[in-house]
């Protein structure tokens, strides 16, 4: 990647280099080094700013383009659906603080491609969309959640209580992914079982090996759980 990038880039500093050129460099763009993102990428150049905010760049990257847009434009930059939307893969650069400036009008006009990129979130950053997500006037308690808001919005599920998981009802809980299951914590799996809410995806011995967990392990921590 480094070295295809370096061959378009031709010397040039990244601001000069003409926004044909990027469109270009296609996936290659993943190869612009943190030089040239912290020292000669120019933010106020919105065209760029788009292509770099959709490129699928190191969690590393991702993170100095979000820190170069606060000092653009200022700390509720990204409190702006448009902004977001079209820069979908930079949601996980933005710290804590940043999202939760999110406001719940701007967080549902968020689209799904933006939500896709959740998998490179921490848990503390899932945290904070998670808080907005569940407020009254956005999408209410995961209880509430349909089946594609749950597709859209599983991950979030990850930081969520037991109590709030187990309550989702059986039909609206399928539209959750195999990769969040794996994350989820296994005491809600074994309890999701004991409510008898079987999931389409995998039968209940596999969801058990997809999180790593022998059966006695599995259910004693779940005996535990509810007594």
């Amino acid at each position: 990647m480094r070295l295809v990038f370096e061959k378009i880039r031709d010397k040039r500093r990244l601001e000069n280099i003409t926004l044909e050129d990027m469109k270009k460099l296609g996936k290659f763009i993943q190869g612009v080094s943190s030089y040239n993102l912290w020292d000669h990428f120019d933010c106020s150049a919105l065209d760029h700013l788009y292509l770099i905010g959709k490129a699928n760049l190191k969690l590393r990257h991702i993170g100095i383009v979000a820190d170069c847009l606060i000092k653009t434009f200022g700390p509720d930059v990204y409190n702006n659906h448009e902004y977001i939307n079209r820069m979908t893969s930079i949601i996980c650069g933005f710290g804590v603080e940043n999202l939760r400036r999110i406001d719940m009008d701007q967080f549902l006009l968020v689209n799904a491609e933006v939500f896709s990129n959740l998998p490179r979130c921490s848990r503390h950053q899932l945290k904070a969309l998670y808080d907005i997500a569940v407020g009254p006037n956005v999408y209410g308690p995961p209880y509430s959640w349909d089946k594609s808001v749950i597709n859209t919005l599983g991950r979030l599920l990850i930081v969520a209580s037991i109590d709030e998981v187990y309550q989702i009802e059986d039909s609206r809980f399928r539209g959750i992914t195999p990769a969040v299951v794996r994350e989820l914590d296994p005491k809600i799996i074994d309890l999701m079982n004991e409510l008898n809410i079987h999931l389409e995806l995998s039968t209940k011995r596999e969801i058990w090996k997809m999180v790593g967990l022998s059966y006695r392990i599995l259910f004693e921590e779940a005996r535990s759980t509810l007594h």
